[in-house]
């Protein structure tokens, strides 16, 4: 059968081959994978023009032992200018590189030794002052939770 797919001189017989293959691919090796969860928390909900407020910067391991995670905090500089990073009382015992401001942008990177399984880890927090009326948005990219697996 491969043979006269190959055969077709219009493509549509390689097309078929491929989609099939991958097809193939995606349908009997995708195992369920449970994933770390991070979350960005504020008890603030009516903040003002020169409030500070706080966020908080969560793991949730979903089950698993976690041991090293890393990621960006992005923020809006037009609603709020970041006063301070926390990272104190952190589930992160070893820091590869500390919770550090750059402009809108907070980079972090650490380790757990023997890893954590838990809800709601904190791993660092960012103290914020409102400057103007509009939304301010604080969001992780690049965020990455590596399993405690050897």
């Amino acid at each position: 059968m491969i043979e006269r797919l190959m055969k077709k001189k219009d493509g549509f017989g390689l097309a078929l081959l491929v989609f099939l293959s991958v097809a193939y691919f995606f349908l009997f090796s995708i195992s369920k994978v449970s994933a770390a969860e991070f979350n960005l928390v504020s008890d603030n909900k009516n903040i003002q023009i020169g409030d500070q407020f706080e966020v908080k910067v969560l793991l949730n391991s979903e089950n698993e032992s976690i041991n090293a995670m890393e990621g960006v905090a992005v923020f809006l500089q037009d609603a709020m200018v970041l006063k301070e990073v926390k990272s104190g009382n952190s589930i992160i015992s070893f820091w590869s590189q500390p919770p550090k401001a750059s402009g809108n942008q907070v980079r972090f990177s650490g380790l757990v030794p023997g890893g954590y399984a838990g809800r709601n880890g904190l791993i660092f927090s960012m103290v914020f002052e409102a400057k103007s009326e509009s939304i301010g948005v604080v969001e992780l990219n690049k965020a990455v939770a590596l399993l405690n697996d050897g």
